[in-house]
């Protein structure tokens, strides 16, 4: 049933983003870890990355995700000026 539900959102007619990521015991030492985890796969962000190229690939995802709406012109507006 997952493989099915990740099948429909992968269709360009769903609407929306899914973000998937596995837990790990050592996790709840880091309370953000699963978080920065789903980030840095869905925009392929590495650990190797510099703080400010891992901050453009974090922008450029998410922007991305926002394609088309209000908020996306303004965030763009606003990273221009």
């Amino acid at each position: 049933m997952l493989r099915e539900f990740q099948s429909w959102l992968e269709l360009p007619a769903a609407a929306g983003a899914a973000f998937c990521r596995a837990g790990d015991a050592d996790m709840p030492a880091s309370p953000f870890a699963l978080i920065r985890d789903v980030f840095a796969a869905r925009f392929e962000i590495q650990d190797s990355d510099s703080a400010e190229v891992a901050r453009e690939k974090l922008e450029a995802g998410l922007l991305g995700l926002m394609e088309g709406s209000a908020e996306a012109t303004a965030c763009r507006r606003t990273s221009l000026e």
